[in-house]
């Protein structure tokens, strides 16, 4: 769980998931793979201009393909 400042936005909650990851494994090289990930919440994948306005559960989604 991150616990992070309400007004967040988007580019705040990404470094503070990558800074996390690597917390959490000092190898962890991956930012690109959550920088190009997508964040939602329980509605809607979130915005650039997405505020973080209270207690929230996020969900990152990472790109995938295929058909």
């Amino acid at each position: 769980m991150l616990r992070l400042p309400i007004g967040a936005n988007l580019a705040a909650i990404k470094a503070e998931f990558i800074a996390a990851l690597k917390s959490h494994d000092p190898e962890f090289d991956s930012e690109a793979l959550v920088e190009v990930s997508a964040f939602a919440d329980d509605c809607t994948i979130l915005g650039a201009n997405y505020s973080l306005a209270g207690d929230a559960k996020l969900a990152i989604l990472p790109p995938v393909n295929g058909g």
